[in-house]
C-alpha cells in the first residue's frame, strides 16, 4: 500500500521501498545521496533541525576518519552522518565528511545546508565532493538496459546476488564517473550515475547551486542506450527534483537595499552593464561565483569571515523577530516546502511588500533603542 506521506510534494508518493517516490518515477531525477568535505568545528549543542545519535568510534589504520554521527532530519526523515576526527596518514583530508541520503524525501540544496549548520559551527567552508544523480524507470528492466547500452566507458562489470538480482557497473572504480543500473524495487529499475570529485571539478561543480549546472550536461556522451528513446532519459536526468532549479522569484526590496542599489549604479555609471552584479572584466556577463570575493569583502569591511549561507538564517530570524508568519517567511526564501506551496500557493506580492516593511520598522525600532541607551549612558558618565 502507497500513501502520501507528511512533508512530501503532492504529486510526489513514497512508496513502501526507502528513497522511492512514485511522482518522480520515469519524469524526474533527484540526488539520491550527496557527500560534502568540510572545513569548520562543529558545534558542542547541535541545533534542533535534527535528532542526533550519540558519537561513535569508526577509525582504524585503514580509514580515513576516527567517529561518526548519525542523524535524522526531524521534517523529511533523511539520513545525515558526518564523520570527523581525520586519520594523518590520509593526506589533504577536510576536517570532516558529511553525506545525506534521500530517503523519506528528495534532498534540497536548502536542507543540506540547514543539515550542515546544525551539526557545524558558523563560518566553516563546504565544498561538493561526490553526487549520486538517480532516477527510476518502470519502461525497461535490467536485461534490456544492459542489452542495449551504449558506452564509451573501458569496463562494464555484470553482478548477480544471491537472490538473482542483476547489477550492471559502467565504469571502474577509480573513473571520474560510473553508472550503476539494478532492480531497485518490484517493477523499478533504478538507473544511477555516480559523478565523483575529479569529474565535478571538471564541470565547475562545488558549491551546493553549482549543481544546477548538471542539468546543462549531455548523459548520453557518458552511456545511452540503443532502440530506446535515449532522448527521454536524458531529459530526464537533465530534470532535476528538489528545488535544484534556477527559477525566478519575486522577493520585494527595503528601501534601504534598493537605495544601496542606485548608489552602486550610480558609482559604476548606467551604461556600465545590464546587470546589477556584472563581472568587471566583462561587463556583458553578470558574476556568477563570489566565493572569492565574499572572503576580500569582509576583510574591507573589518569583520571575521563567516559563511555567506548564514545571512539566510539571519534574514529569517529576523523576519521571525519582526512578527512575520513562519509561512511567509519561507515563501520568501523560497523554501519548496510541501504544504507550504501547495495549501498557500495563493501568496501574494502585498503580504511579501508587508512581511519586509515590518522587518524595516523592526530593524529602524532596534537602532533608534541602541542610541537611546549608548545616549543614557554618556549622560550617566558625564554625571
Amino acid at each position: 500500500m502507497n500513501t502520501l506521506q507528511p512533508g512530501l510534494p503532492g504529486n510526489v508518493r513514497r512508496s513502501q521501498s526507502k528513497g522511492v517516490f512514485e511522482g518522480l518515477v520515469s519524469g524526474r531525477a533527484f540526488i539520491d545521496k550527496i557527500y560534502l568535505v568540510i572545513e569548520g568545528a562543529q558545534r558542542r549543542r547541535k541545533l534542533e533541525t535534527l535528532h542526533c545519535q550519540p558519537s561513535i568510534a569508526i577509525g582504524g589504520p585503514g580509514r580515513p576518519y576516527a567517529r561518526s554521527v548519525h542523524a535524522t532530519n526531524r521534517r523529511t526523515l533523511n539520513p545525515v552522518e558526518l564523520r570527523y576526527g581525520p586519520n594523518p596518514l590520509f593526506r589533504n583530508l577536510a576536517t570532516m565528511s558529511l553525506c545525506l541520503r534521500s530517503e523519506g524525501q528528495p534532498l534540497t540544496a536548502s536542507e543540506i545546508a540547514d543539515s550542515a549548520a546544525a551539526l557545524i559551527r558558523n563560518g566553516f567552508r563546504m565544498r561538493v565532493s561526490r553526487v549520486e544523480l538517480t532516477c527510476d524507470v518502470n519502461c525497461a528492466s535490467v536485461r534490456e538496459l544492459d542489452a542495449h547500452l551504449v558506452t564509451r566507458a573501458e569496463r562494464v562489470l555484470h553482478m548477480v546476488d544471491s537472490n538473482g538480482h542483476k547489477t550492471l557497473y559502467v565504469g571502474a572504480p577509480a573513473s571520474p564517473w560510473q553508472l550503476r543500473i539494478y532492480d531497485k524495487a518490484p517493477g523499478i529499475v533504478r538507473v544511477e550515475f555516480v559523478l565523483k570529485n575529479r569529474f565535478l571539478r571538471e564541470k565547475g561543480i562545488a558549491g551546493l547551486m553549482d549543481i544546477c549546472r548538471l542539468r546543462e550536461l549531455d548523459f548520453n556522451r557518458l552511456a545511452s542506450f540503443q532502440d530506446f528513446d535515449y532522448r527521454e532519459l536524458n531529459r530526464i536526468f537533465q530534470n532535476i527534483d528538489g528545488g535544484w532549479r534556477k527559477d525566478i522569484r519575486s522577493v520585494p526590496m527595503s528601501s534601504r537595499c534598493n537605495g544601496e542599489l542606485l548608489r552602486w549604479r550610480e558609482r559604476l555609471g548606467p551604461e556600465f552593464s545590464q546587470y546589477v552584479f556584472a563581472n568587471p572584466q566583462q561587463p556583458e556577463t553578470h558574476l556568477r561565483d563570489v566565493r572569492r570575493a565574499w572572503p576580500d569583502a569582509l576583510k574591507a569591511a573589518g569583520l571575521e569571515y563567516f559563511w555567506l549561507y548564514d545571512l539566510r538564517h539571519t534574514f529569517a530570524s529576523r523576519l521571525t523577530q519582526a512578527g512575520v508568519s513562519p509561512l511567509f517567511v519561507a515563501q520568501i526564501m523560497g523554501h519548496s516546502s510541501p504544504g507550504i506551496l501547495q495549501t498557500y500557493a495563493k501568496a501574494i506580492d502585498e503580504y511579501r511588500r508587508s512581511a519586509i516593511s515590518k522587518l524595516e520598522s523592526f530593524l529602524e525600532a532596534q537602532s533608534i533603542q541602541s542610541a537611546g541607551r549608548s545616549e543614557k549612558d554618556r549622560t550617566t558618565l558625564i554625571q
